[in-house]
């Protein structure tokens, strides 16, 4: 990220986004090379297609459907004279490296042609229609589909063998897709076989198991287990639950209960395959927007966080078996997404080798990450250590900032003071109702933060002035309890910039949400600082062979924004907050490339601001109790691991990994360690002096945007 400093007699105006197609955003990178598309993405016409991923390794998937060990229903709102939510079975979509030879020859579940899941869930007919009733365009989401996406598969081999082999010490910048399917030497310490770390994906409103695929598989491809629940809380366009048939069961009372449970055939289910569609809160079907009245229904969006943990569970539960070499009895046995039920595919888990998933990947240590609904979800579990006791980090995209609690009560009234508005009240609320809803014995949370935090907004989010408070009370409540924290946004995109919608409809994302980041680079961005984190945070043997394969692209060491920066020049009207940006002057940025093509030319010398606005991160105490230390020249914060506290990375250092990039000396400017981590911290934004906590809001990027809604008026024209 980092890069040569501008000219500073460069007019100001230059360093306006000029939009997908083009320069996306000054001085922004090119995507990372991927592989080519197939002979069949090539062949689809009108069809759009997802990138392939960038990663050494080749992914594979399992889509999985496994009753719940629990089953119960959350809250009393019914509907129909039945419970809205109710937790019956887990559905999620693996994503995990493939070994070599993924994609070619025969597949392990016999024929001649490998198997890849679609991108709109199956039945796709039925999910378009979902998506058509959560978008208000109704049957019109079909033929939207049809012609778009409907026959979209994701760039991953169903059921592929499962990678036994270390990364090569290659550089997919500078060696292009010629590092996929290669190996590399055994790190010194590491086993034969990479143990692979485990991340669980929590989506948004709308979203689905496959709505992040590119994310998920991304993580997966630089060797990662990436589990990507979808909820059945009513959160998604459309989900189908399949049951097994009805057993009874006898109580000690010797009363009679009904369960339901996996059989020897899908027909024998007595309500096999039913459907739950997203809820609309009654009454007030815009709870999300910023600009509704009535606010959050918060008894709906609190039983749905309250599902959510329990299907996380589930999930996890679901993995521990699998790991533990019970595979094929406890997952393959009673998996309810084979042939004969709703929404899988034929082959089901056919071909699986569950021997080499035993053991294969870290059941502690595991990583939650969430976009939006999902974010606020992952904050929930946070604050519950005991029950989540195996997370020990979180990465939050976009966080929907009204369903989570703020850090305490005196942040609350500071937000709700500079904010305006009530979304951090509404917070509070929620989440209130996300702990009387728990069932009995299980953790009702501590309200605390103290585990290291990773948030990564849009900028479309940004500018939503409450939300942002929000985001950065939770990332000083992590710092209060002296834990690293940090807080980005990525210039130029939009909600759904880190999801597949971006990537599939870009010139939709760039005429009606204004997106000027080039989504691939949007993305790229996004995983290279989840990466960057996790090799900071997380549990050293779990990152030997990411470190190797995914050198650091330096987005955390990116200096905090400074003040009159430009923040508001892409502010919508307020109408449109948190919805879209605002493309100045766009009819001429549209339809004059000459003009486009001269500004690139211009902000061809990059800084890491140009694509990053960094609002808070880590002071330097902070990083050195948790084992790291502070290189650099006080804008560019590099982090290092003192060689008696991480010895083990100075070892992979010299087996050729990235580690030696974060521990070498200075940052090139021939200036060694220091205490500079702090005058970074206190540059440019409000943030307490000294020990590792934000003791003040850093409130200077809200005030800005603040101060810019009198004129927006006059930046609209």
């Amino acid at each position: 990220m980092a890069a040569p400093q501008r000219d500073s007699k460069k007019p100001q105006a230059l360093r306006a986004a000029s939009g997908y197609g083009s320069t996306p955003v000054p001085g922004a990178k090119e995507p990372k090379s991927r592989p080519p598309k197939s002979i069949r993405d090539k062949l689809g016409m009108l069809q759009a297609h997802l990138p392939y991923y960038s990663g050494p390794y080749s992914v594979g998937t399992m889509e999985i459907e496994v009753p719940a060990r629990n089953p119960r229903h959350f809250s009393e709102i019914k509907r129909n004279h039945r419970h809205l939510l109710q937790l019956e079975t887990v559905l999620m979509t693996v994503f995990y490296p493939g070994a070599h030879g993924s994609g070619h020859g025969k597949p392990p579940y016999g024929g001649t042609r490998w198997s890849r899941e679609t991108w709109l869930p199956r039945p796709r007919l039925g999910t378009a229609t979902g998506y058509g009733q959560f978008a208000g365009i109704g049957s019109l989401g079909i033929p939207l589909f049809a012609i778009t996406s409907m026959f979209t598969k994701l760039p991953a081999y169903r059921n592929a063998p499962l990678a036994t082999h270390w990364p090569p010490n290659f550089n997919l910048r500078t060696d292009g897709a010629d590092a996929k399917n290669q190996s590399g030497p055994t790190p010194p310490g590491g086993s034969v076989s990479p143990v692979f770390p485990l991340l669980i994906f929590s989506h948004g409103l709308g979203g689905t198991r496959t709505m992040y695929s590119e994310l998920c598989g991304e993580f997966a491809s630089y060797g990662m287990v990436v589990v990507a629940v979808e909820h059945r809380d009513g959160s998604g366009p459309r989900s189908y639950v399949n049951r097994g048939p009805k057993e009874t069961d006898t109580k000690p009372d010797g009363k009679d209960t009904e369960s339901h449970t996996m059989g020897n055939s899908p027909e024998d289910s007595s309500r096999k395959g039913e459907k739950v569609d997203y809820i609309f809160p009654k009454d007030n079907p815009l709870d999300t927007s910023p600009n509704n009245d009535k606010g959050v229904d918060v008894e709906l969006r609190a039983a749905q966080i309250a599902l959510r943990l329990a299907e996380i569970e589930e999930a996890y539960n679901a993995m521990c078996e699998i790991t533990a070499g019970k595979g094929k009895e406890e997952i393959y046995d009673r998996n309810l997404r084979r042939k004969g039920f709703r929404g899988a595919s034929s082959i089901g888990l056919d071909g699986i080798d569950w021997n080499t998933w035993t053991s294969a990947f870290h059941t502690e240590g595991v990583t939650i990450l969430g976009h939006s609904f999902g974010a606020a979800t992952a904050i929930e579990a946070l604050r519950q250590p005991e029950r989540f006791h195996w997370v020990k980090q979180a990465v939050i995209y976009d966080i929907w900032g009204a369903a989570v609690r703020a850090a305490d009560a005196q942040a609350k009234e500071r937000s709700s003071a500079k904010s305006g508005d009530s979304c951090q009240d509404q917070s509070n609320d929620v989440a209130d109702h996300v702990h009387s809803t728990d069932a009995p014995g299980e953790d009702k949370g501590t309200g605390t933060i103290a585990l290291p935090l990773l948030a990564i907004n849009s900028e479309a989010f940004s500018y939503w002035a409450s939300n942002f408070s929000l985001v950065e009370s939770l990332a000083a409540e992590a710092a209060a309890n002296a834990q690293p924290a940090w807080l980005l946004t990525v210039r130029g995109t939009v909600h759904v910039s880190q999801s597949d919608f971006a990537l599939l409809y870009p010139r939709l994302c760039s005429v009606f949400l204004k997106m000027t980041a080039h989504p691939r680079r949007a993305l790229d961005i996004n995983v290279d600082a989840t990466l960057e984190f996790l090799r900071l945070v997380a549990p050293h043997e779990h990152m030997l062979h990411v470190t190797r394969a995914a050198p650091a692209d330096g987005v955390l060491r990116a200096p905090l924004q400074a003040d009159g920066d430009g923040v508001s020049l892409h502010r919508p009207a307020s109408k449109y907050i948190a919805a879209r940006l605002r493309i100045p002057h766009e009819m001429s940025y549209r339809f004059r490339p000459g003009r486009r093509a001269r500004r690139k030319k211009l902000v061809a010398e990059a800084k890491a601001s140009d694509e990053v606005w960094m609002h808070f991160k880590p002071a330097a105490e902070t990083l050195r109790r948790f084992g790291l230390d502070v290189d650099g020249d006080g804008k560019d914060c590099a982090y290092a691991a003192p060689p008696e506290a991480r010895a083990p990375r100075k070892a992979q250092d010299q087996d050729g990994g990235e580690g030696g990039e974060w521990a070498k000396e200075g940052d090139g400017t021939g200036q060694g360690r220091g205490t500079q981590g702090e005058a970074a911290q206190t540059k440019g934004t409000n943030v307490a002096k000294g020990g590792d906590s934000a003791e003040e809001p850093m409130n200077t990027f809200v005030g800005r945007v603040q101060e810019a809604t009198a004129g927006a008026g006059r930046n609209e024209t």
